[in-house]
C-alpha cells in the first residue's frame, strides 16, 4: 500500500485551485460577470493556503468568526430563506439533509425565474 503524502496532495489540489479559479476568472471577464471573476479569484486565493498550514489555519479561523457574526445578524433579521433551514435545523437532521433543503430552495427560485 503507498503512503499517503500530504504535501504532493496539498501540491496537487492547490494546482486544482488555481486551474478552477484561472478558468472561472476567464469566464466572468468574457460574460462581464464580475461575481464569477471574484469566485475565481477566491479559488486561486485557497491555492495559495493549501501550501502554507499555519496561514491556513489563520484564514480557517477568520472564517468561522465572520460566518458565525453574519449567522447571528441574519437570524435576527430572520427574513431570508436560507436562515429559516438553518433555523430549523436540528440535531436529527443531517448536513445531507440541509443541502437538499438548500437545493430545493433553488429549484424553487429557479422556476419562479422562468415563470417571469
Amino acid at each position: 500500500m503507498k503512503k499517503y503524502n500530504s504535501r504532493a496532495r496539498k501540491l496537487d489540489l492547490s494546482a486544482k485551485f488555481l486551474k478552477m479559479g484561472q478558468s472561472l476568472q476567464i469566464e466572468g471577464d468574457l460574460n462581464d460577470d464580475v461575481d464569477i471573476s471574484m469566485l475565481g479569484t477566491n479559488l486561486i486565493f485557497l491555492g495559495s493556503l493549501a501550501l502554507s498550514d499555519e496561514d491556513l489555519y489563520k484564514f480557517s479561523e477568520l472564517v468561522s468568526m465572520f460566518t458565525a457574526k453574519k449567522t447571528i445578524d441574519d437570524l435576527l433579521e430572520n427574513n431570508d430563506e436560507f436562515i429559516k433551514i438553518f433555523k430549523n435545523h436540528t440535531e436529527k437532521n443531517t448536513y445531507d439533509k440541509i443541502i437538499g433543503d438548500l437545493e430545493k430552495t433553488k429549484e424553487e427560485e429557479e422556476e419562479e425565474n422562468d415563470e417571469d
